[in-house]
């Protein structure tokens, strides 16, 4: 993916898209020689680019924005040179791993949906369906983690932390609290 910069304005987005649901392109820039897997999405009045903490900069890198000097060593055309982009990111948390003990039977274990196993997607999707609920109902972090505290930091946390846990999270076990 890549933004489309027209004299100085973002006017749209070009999108590799796989041929067939669900296959990946395995190579990017030969999908761009294929007209087929290229698609080109135009703005009516502008562009927001949200592609969070992690995928922002090479988005715009790939676009022309960025450092001259690090475009020009990747063979993309400088459009606009802003060298902060990329730069200093320390709070991405992508690397982070959080091992705590559960019991099955009462929290949700997403474990066989995150593996792609194909019953635990369908019951996915049904308990989508039916209750609005589930793995297709939150973010990928939502899905993986679940941390609750035990009764000693719910007091740590004091009163106003324990009003908001008693109404959003006290009888939900399912809902992602990070």
């Amino acid at each position: 993916m890549r933004v489309i910069i027209k004299e100085g304005r973002a006017t749209g987005v070009e999108i590799a898209c796989a041929t067939q649901p669900n296959s990946q392109i395995e190579n990017p820039k030969a999908a761009r020689s294929h007209d087929s897997n290229l698609r080109t999405i135009r703005a009516r009045s502008m562009v927001v680019l949200t592609a969070g903490t992690a995928n922002t900069s090479p988005l715009l890198e790939r676009s022309g924005v960025g450092s001259s000097e690090i475009l020009r060593k990747a063979n993309v055309k400088c459009l606009v040179d802003l060298p902060g982009v990329g730069e200093n990111l320390q709070d991405h948390l992508a690397g982070s791993q959080y091992f705590y003990r559960f019991d099955k039977d009462t929290v949700p274990d997403y474990n066989d949906y995150l593996k792609d196993d194909p019953a635990a997607i369908l019951k996915a999707d049904n308990d989508f369906k039916q209750s609005r609920k589930g793995p297709h109902s939150m973010n990928f972090i939502g899905g993986a983690g679940r941390i609750r505290p035990t009764e000693e930091e719910l007091q740590e946390m004091g009163p106003a932390f324990r009003k908001l846990w008693n109404q959003y999270y006290l009888n939900a076990p399912d809902k992602a609290l990070l």
